[in-house]
């Protein structure tokens, strides 16, 4: 047994001293791996199931193998389905410029009745994207997988005049810009923006860019965006029904 355990240490000694020309890894509960000079690879195991302490062995070579694991047996899995996960990202009691608290916009839509009206089986993730460094606006995400639409879903936002000191009438002033300037992408591309009036005092709305802007008060602008891979037809179908459920929700 001595002289085994002496030959093995003497193996291990001349594969650690051997530069960047040679390497071995520890074998968990069995032995060592060790790669020799001229490529050869053997492997040693201790008698009668002994094992040498030490988690990790680190060649001095520039070549390293990765400690091999014995493989564990898969476990048995059951399907749930995915829940609909809310995450407050900002404190609820944030004021905005104008000293008001913004309702969360993932209150205004319900998951269910969302998941019915794209007649999706799979249960809606709603996921709170507001900011802290952003008082003035509230955002949400409401996804699904949908193996023919990839990254489908809608995004919700509450907007309130982040400068009050310098712009009043901000909610005016911000669908004449839609109606008037229209939205330009990174592109250069300009989308033109036409009247919305479904909902709010005012609106304004581009299929083109699955967008709707409308005017909640003097100073607030509620944004739907909608990416569902519709025809503009269904597109604003859908945008007017989520449009009047968020209405029905909202309370400033």
């Amino acid at each position: 047994m001595n002289k085994f355990l002496a030959y093995f240490a003497l193996l291990i000694f001349a594969s650690c001293t051997c530069g960047d020309q040679g390497s071995f890894t520890q074998v968990p509960t069995t032995g060592y791996v060790v790669t020799f000079p001229d490529g050869r690879v053997n492997t040693y195991e201790f008698p009668n199931g002994r094992t040498l302490g030490g988690d990790k062995v680190k060649p001095q070579g520039q070549t390293q193998l990765k400690r091999q694991q014995a493989p564990t047996p898969p476990s048995p899995v059951t399907k749930k389905p995915t829940p609909v996960v809310k995450r407050e990202a900002v404190p609820s009691n944030q004021r905005t410029p104008l000293n008001n608290i913004l309702p969360s916009a993932c209150k205004l839509i319900d998951g269910d009745w969302l998941k019915n009206l794209v007649k999706t089986k799979e249960d809606i993730k709603i996921t709170d994207a507001s900011t802290a460094n952003s008082p003035s606006v509230k955002s949400c995400f409401f996804k699904w997988p949908d193996s023919d639409m990839p990254n489908s879903g809608i995004f919700l936002q509450i907007i309130e005049n982040p400068v009050p000191a310098e712009v009043s009438n901000y909610g005016n002033v911000f669908i004449q810009g839609k109606l008037k300037s229209g939205e330009t992408d990174m592109s250069g591309t300009t989308f033109k923006y036409n009247p919305y009036k479904e909902v709010g005092i005012a609106g304004a709305y581009s299929t083109d860019q699955g967008k709707y802007f409308w005017q909640v008060d003097a100073e607030r602008v509620i944004m739907l965006a909608l990416n569902l891979g519709l025809s503009s037809r269904k597109q604003k179908s859908y945008a007017d029904a989520i449009a009047k459920h968020v209405m029905s929700n909202y309370k400033k």
